[in-house]
This record gives structure tokens, sequence and C-alpha cells, in this order.
């Protein structure tokens, strides 16, 4: 039996996904772990010392050791909010000659205690303590220190160090957060994204400081997101969708943008898809890496396994801007495919390198279609479909077959990217077979069910109270949700069982905490099992 090799274009892809890469920014967390012999801490007493917080007024200068530099940093308190203090480098002020002014520091203090673009009557302290939790408290002092300074290294945006937090002198143990000054002074949204990623580092660390480090940077690019900064660095995003292939649970030592972006997305997507809820109980949760999300999908009352969601997102990463498969976070973007060759082929091979990576291969074909896969064993992939048809998408799950090949069909589809998912750590070689197939008949009962329709909710616009129907062929459990423009929750509609029938909702506009939210558009999602449908609504006040 000849094995011609699919596609020498998957190679020259993925060289130029992982060769072209634009210049990207790291975490500075991240950074200084990876790069171990550039982050000593300096050695010395502090000169500057409070006994307690009380102590700290705007003009009270401190000592901080920080990473990447040679001595202790001496910084002035130049804001004091509720929450967080602003401490700024001596020389770094700008009557020392430095960049950073009044409104600089002011405005973080804003951002962080009360109001983000995200949600103009909440900080960033706010929303994470709702979402992940509140921070440590080392030095029994509730608010954070943001310091600013020079951090001369021209990777570092910023950090957050836990070995200050756990600093020998007490005098020197804080929870701090480094910002770098000319990064603030040249570019202020990246510096102000990377709080947000930075303070939920700092959360982490104080409920579980040893998480793996994939959810950990995936959870910090979702608080980005989460402050309104979705995205810090552009890059990441497009680095992973051009090169989908990535293990979403192996974080290299030196990773690169695609990573970030590879693992920001699936904690958006776990967040849009499971709620808010979710994401608290995760950063909670005492077991690390895939038992520790689905230990926090068992705490919300989810019975889905890693694999599950993990099918999902990929099935997502392919469907963009489908407003049942695909989710907010991409934008309308969708991951990389390869063309595949003119129909039929047979035994074409492949190989996917990294487990939990995937490889999308889109069918232009129009018609019935049918694909096979096989593998030097059985259970080492998945073979999942998102079928296009009449401006519709749909998911089609690839069926075992006795010999333990896969096998994928679709009838009546425009076009098909045919999803190949690596789930076992061994065996990377796989091998395609794909023919158009012509249907003997098709009946009403060839159909897939449509156990649930969401209907148009009415009136839209609407500026006092909006009518969702919806429809149950059979008694199920189903969730109904409204959410903002970003794919966050803000009011959970319906949750529990219903039976059979036709029923209907009632918005009145207010968040779950019953505050009335702002004039815009919003969605409507309806969820029955894997099943999701929605509808737009346009709130006019």
């Amino acid at each position: 039996m000849v094995r011609t090799p699919l596609a020498i274009a998957i190679l020259v892809a993925a060289t130029l996904a992982a060769g072209t890469e634009a210049k990207a920014y790291v975490c500075g967390s991240r950074y200084l772990v990876e790069n171990p012999e550039r982050a000593c801490l300096p050695l010395g007493k502090p000169v500057h010392t409070v006994k307690s917080a009380a102590d700290i007024q705007v003009g009270t200068r401190l000592d901080f050791p920080v990473a990447t530099q040679v001595l202790l940093r001496s910084a002035t308190c130049r804001q004091r909010g509720d929450h967080c203090y602003v401490f700024v480098e001596d020389g770094q002020w700008d009557t020392d000659g430095g960049p950073i002014l009044q409104r600089d520091v002011d405005g973080l203090v804003n951002l962080f205690e009360k109001s983000t673009p995200a949600d103009p009557d909440r900080g960033i302290r706010a929303l994470a303590d709702e979402t992940l939790g509140p921070p440590p408290d080392v030095d029994n002092d509730p608010r954070i220190f943001i310091l600013l300074l020079n951090l001369t290294d021209p990777n570092l945006v910023g950090f957050f160090d836990s070995r200050v937090a756990t600093w020998p002198d007490p005098a020197l143990r804080r929870d701090v957060i480094c910002l770098d000054t000319g990064f603030l002074y040249t570019n202020s949204n990246l510096v102000r994204g990377t709080l947000a990623h930075e303070y939920q580092h700092l959360v982490q660390w104080g409920h579980d400081p040893d998480e793996e480090t994939w959810i950990n940077e995936g959870l910090s690019g979702y608080a980005e997101e989460l402050a309104g900064y979705p995205e810090a660095d552009p890059a990441m995003v497009p680095a992973f969708l051009a090169y989908p292939e990535l293990n979403l649970t192996l974080w290299p030592s030196r990773a690169t943008s695609a990573n970030y972006g590879e693992t920001y997305l699936y904690a958006s997507f776990m967040a849009e898809r499971y709620g808010r809820e979710f994401i608290r109980a995760l950063v909670s949760e005492p077991r690390n890496g895939i038992a520790g999300i689905e230990g926090a999908l068992a705490a919300v009352g989810k019975a889905r396994s890693f694999q599950a969601t993990w099918e999902d997102w990929l099935v997502g990463n392919c469907a963009g801007s489908d407003p049942v498969l695909g989710y907010t976070a991409l934008r309308g973007r969708t991951a990389a495919t390869i063309e595949a060759p003119d129909l039929p082929f047979v035994h074409l091979g492949a190989g996917l390198n990294y487990q939990w990576g995937a490889l999308n291969v889109l069918f232009r074909h129009r018609g019935a279609l049918s694909t096979d896969l096989e593998a030097e064993a059985a259970g080492l992939f998945t073979l999942l479909g998102y079928a296009h048809q009449g401006g519709a998408g749909t998911r089609v799950d690839g069926v075992v077959d006795a010999d333990g090949s896969v096998r994928l069909t679709t009838t009546q589809v425009d076009s098909l990217v045919l999803i190949v998912g690596r789930v076992a750590p061994q065996g990377t070689q796989f091998w395609l077979s794909a023919r158009p197939v012509v249907p003997t008949w098709v009946t009403g009962a060839d159909l897939p069910a449509r156990p649930v329709q969401l209907g148009a909710a009415y009136p839209n616009p609407f500026n006092g109270q909006i009518q969702v129907p919806f429809t149950l062929d059979a008694a199920s459990p189903v969730q109904v949700a409204v959410l903002d423009g970003l794919g966050r929750q803000v009011r959970q509609l319906a949750a529990g069982y219903w039976p059979a029938g036709a029923h209907h909702l009632t918005w009145d506009g207010c968040d779950d905490r019953g505050h009335a939210v702002a004039s815009g558009t919003y969605l409507v999602c309806l969820t029955l099992g894997p099943r999701r449908q929605t509808v737009r609504l346009t709130l006019a006040r």
C-alpha cells in the first residue's frame, strides 16, 4: 500500500508560522522564571522603612527589592487609594527629570480601583475579586503596591515576583507589581493590560502557587480581556491561529506569542461557555492542569471532561463568528487550514507533532462527503468537522469503526473543515482517505433533530422589558443567559429542567446584581447540552 505524504504544505505552513512571528511581549513573571541568570534579587537591608500600613502616605519613601536590579530601589509614594499604593522610583518622577507625571499615577489608581474600559463603574480590583477571587495579603496591608521604575531590560513591561512576597525580612515583604516607566510613557495601554495580567498572577499565587503555567498564563490573558484590554500583545492570537498544532497544555522553556495566544483563547472560551464562576473555581482549585479543569467543571455542576471542552474549542476555532459554535474572543478570525487535494484520495499521510494540538483540512467539495482516518493504533486521534451550508455551520463528530479507524460523513454541505486532534502522548502519524458519496435518499428521519428552538426576541430594540421565546421538543435541562459584547454573562434568565412546549422569558435590562446595564448590543444564549443558540438584542435607553 502506497501512502503519500498529505501535505508538504503542512510542513511549509508550520515553518512559516514559527519563523515569521512579529516582535511580541512576554509575561514578565514568566520571563524571570525562564531567565534565572537575569532575575537575581539584590541584597541589602532597607534604609527607608515603616512600622505599619497607617504610616504609608503620599510622600512616604520605601526601599524595594526588584529582580534584575543590583541594589534595592528607593521609591516614593505618589498616590494612595483604597486598594493600592503607587510608588515611583526616585529619578523617574517628573520633577526629578523622569517621564512620570501625576496624571499617570492618578490614571493607574483610577484604573485599578474605579473604572476600566470593560466596566466604567468597576476597576481591575473589583472585576478580579468577583471573577478570580481575593488577592493574598503577605504584609498585613490590604493594599497592593504598584511600583513604577525603569526596569532596564527591554523584554520587561512588568511582573509580579513571588520571591518579594516571601522575602525573609518582613520590612521588604510586600504584595507588589512592578511596571516599567518607559513603556508607561510610550505604550500606556500595554502597561495597563499588563497590570491586569500581572495582578492575576498575584491572585493565582495566593490561591494555588504551583498551578501549571499554561493555565496560569491563560487566566492572565483572560484577565486582560476582563479589564477591557484584550490581546494587549496583538501578535499572540494571530500567531496561534496560524499554527494550531501547538500543544495547549505544554508550556515551552522559551514561550512564543503563539503559546500566549493559545492559552488565552482557551481560557476565554471556557469563561464564555461555563461562566465566570468556573474561572473562580479554577483559580482556587488545588488540583493542577487537566485535573484542575475537570475539578472546576465539577464544582460548577458541569459534567464535562477536559477532552470534551478541548474538542468544543477546536470546533470553535474553525467556526469564527458562528453565533452557536464560535466564541467572542476570536472576533471572527479562524484557525489556519490546509487545502485538501482533489477528491477522491486514499491513504494520504500526515503527522501531528503535539498532543492536544490540531490540524485542520479544508474541503471545498459541495454535496455529501465521507472521510476516514487511520492511525498506528486506535484512540490516538479524534476526528471532528465544521460543516457549512447555506450560511449556517454545523458540528459533525467522527465515529470509530470496528477496526479502530474513524469515519466522518456529511450530507449536502457547501464546505467542510476536517479537524484532526491528537489526544494521546504517543503516535504522530495518521492517514486520510476521502471520497464524495451520493445519498440513496433523504427523508425527514435523516435530518438532524432540533430539540430546542430559540425564537426572535420582541420588542427589539427595547428600552424597558424584552420577551425571549423558546420551544422544547422534550423536557430538558436548559440554561439561558444574557451576554455582553465580550461574551461575559450579564444576567442568568433560566437554569434548570423545563417541560416540553413553548416558553418565554423576560429580561428587564438589569444585571445579576439588579443594576441597570448600559445601552448597547447583547446576546441571549440558550444552552442545551452541547447545543447553543443565540439571538441578538439591542437595548436603547
